[in-house]
């Protein structure tokens, strides 16, 4: 159910991570399902339900939820910091149960904790967001589209320093 669209990008402007040639984006309702059953809504609305657009080359992010769009990256340092609390915690959440789905041995948990580890990635703040009062992120699972550059983890995000 889509309700807030929070912003479309390019797909040339980014890399899809990928394990074992799956990439997580795509295998977005199974992870969503798999979140909500083992935790609840505001862990499964960490990550923003991408919309393809093959033909044109975009990918739409939405919400299932009503609210003012902010992106991380625009907050000041208090409000930073409240996100970035809320982030780690829900993505320090995930990481959790992705290992302990990677460690059963079965091999579709290891898939799927694999999928949802790269899940947490995302190419930079800019792509961090308050919808209302809930934390998301979109262009999760992907890297910048910049040869060599890395994504970051959401469980090891930082509030920026402010400048003296």
């Amino acid at each position: 159910m889509r309700t807030t669209r929070i912003r479309t990008i390019s797909r040339a402007d980014i890399n899809a991570l990928a394990y074992q040639g799956i990439m997580p984006s795509e295998c977005y309702p199974q992870l969503r399902s798999t979140i909500e059953r083992h935790f609840d809504e505001e862990h499964a609305s960490l990550l923003a339900e991408p919309v393809f657009n093959a033909r044109e080359g975009f990918i739409d992010w939405y919400v299932a939820f009503e609210g003012p769009v902010t992106c991380y990256a625009s907050l000041d340092s208090a409000g930073q910091k409240e996100a970035c609390e809320r982030f780690r915690k829900l993505a320090s959440d995930i990481v959790l149960y992705a290992d302990e789905l990677i460690c059963s041995g079965d091999a579709q948990k290891v898939t799927r904790g694999h999928l949802l580890k790269l899940a947490l990635r995302y190419p930079s703040d800019q792509d961090l967001f308050l919808v209302g009062d809930r934390v998301t992120a979109t262009c999760w699972g992907y890297a910048p589209g910049t040869s060599g550059a890395q994504s970051a983890m959401l469980c090891d995000l930082r509030v920026r320093e402010e400048a003296a």
